[in-house]
Parts: C-alpha cells; sequence; structure tokens
C-alpha cells in the first residue's frame, strides 16, 4: 500500500483545499466557483500524490490508495464549498 495513514492525508487535504479555496476567492473574483472548487479541491490531492511518487520510478496503487485519493478529493471539494458558505454568510467585506 503508498498511502500509510490515510487519515492523515485526508485531513491534509480538506485543509489545504479550504485555505486555498478561501485565497482564490479573494485574489481572484472573475474566477466561477465551480472552477475554483475543482481547482481548490484537487490540487492539495495532486500535490501529496506527487510528493509520493516523487522518489520511486514506478509504482503500483492498490484499490485502498485509489479510494484514499478519491475520499480526499471529495472532502477537500466539500471543505470548499463550506468554506465558500461560510464567507457568503459574513459577506465579501470579511476577506478585504
Amino acid at each position: 500500500m503508498l498511502i500509510e495513514n490515510p487519515t492523515l492525508l485526508i485531513a491534509a487535504c480538506t485543509g489545504g483545499a479550504a485555505a486555498l479555496s478561501a485565497v482564490m476567492r479573494a485574489t481572484s473574483g472573475q474566477m466561477g466557483g465551480v472552477l475554483r472548487h475543482g481547482l481548490a479541491g484537487l490540487a492539495p490531492v495532486a500535490t501529496g500524490f506527487a510528493f509520493m511518487l516523487g522518489p520511486r520510478d514506478s509504482v503500483v496503487a492498490s484499490g485502498a490508495d485509489v479510494l484514499t485519493l478519491g475520499a480526499a478529493a471529495l472532502a477537500g471539494i466539500g471543505a470548499c464549498l463550506a468554506v465558500n458558505r461560510a464567507i457568503d454568510r459574513k459577506g465579501t467585506r470579511a476577506l478585504r
């Protein structure tokens, strides 16, 4: 199994996605919600996966690894949605 601690990976990806979504919302007002959620939700997963693959020439990912990365992606997108709803309730002035 490539991923040794799936809970830590999911938690790190969720936190990273939430922070990235808030920063993207504050800095780029022209980006739509779907694109922002997709990029912010999947970027930490891709970064974590690339970090794990870095020193190896080839890797065989098991089904548990694929499920963990899928869960991390869904948790990241969910965190983006939650952050944006929280910001909408407070108003957009809170970020400026």
